[in-house]
Parts: C-alpha cells; structure tokens; sequence
C-alpha cells in the first residue's frame, strides 16, 4: 500500500489447491468441470475450476483459437501470483486484475 506503484516479479506458484466438487442447494455434490490447458494443469493436463457461465464462455471461446497455447485464472487477491496493471484515472492510480490471462504462440 505505497503512493506510487513498484515494479514486481510475477511467480509463477508452485501449487495450487482447488476443489474437486461442488455442493448445490439440494446438497448433491457434483464434480467440477475440467479445463485443458491451464497454466497448472494436473498430470493429465487438467484444470478443476468453478466457472460462472460467462467465464466459461469466454474461457472456450479464447481456448478455440489455435494460437491460444495455455491460460490462468489470475486471483483477484493481492498476492504474488495474481498480475496486476496499474492505470491512472482522475489523478489517482488505480489497479486492474484481469479474470484471466492467455499466452499465445506467435
């Protein structure tokens, strides 16, 4: 919490804890759907993760482009793992934390 933003490293984190299932209102408990290529896919090259459906519209439609190689869900916390782009608005600077980020082949 400094005036001016620094400049830091992103890590890459070393593990990742997700849940495998999901507990809906009737208290059926139904498995997480499964992503192909994210950043920290598992060891058969899946990512478990809960996404509202425009998030998974989204996250299928940039994952059908061929140049589209991986994807991560950035946190929306502060941590360093979570990519965070300064900007100015009205004088004050402010922080923007994109929901995903997607690296391309070029």
């Amino acid at each position: 919490m400094c005036a001016q933003p620094l400049e830091v490293d992103m890590a890459r984190p070393k593990s990742s804890l997700q849940p495998s299932t999901i507990r809906e209102i009737d208290g059926r408990e139904l498995s997480l759907p499964r992503y192909d290529r994210h950043f920290l896919s598992d060891e058969e090259g899946f990512y478990l993760n809960d996404l509202n459906d425009w998030e998974d519209a989204i996250l299928r439609a940039e994952l059908s482009r061929i140049d589209n190689v991986t994807w991560y869900r950035n946190p929306d916390r502060p941590s360093q793992d979570s990519l965070r782009i300064t900007y100015n608005a009205d004088n004050e600077i402010k922080i923007l934390r994109p929901d995903f980020i997607f690296l391309q082949r070029i």
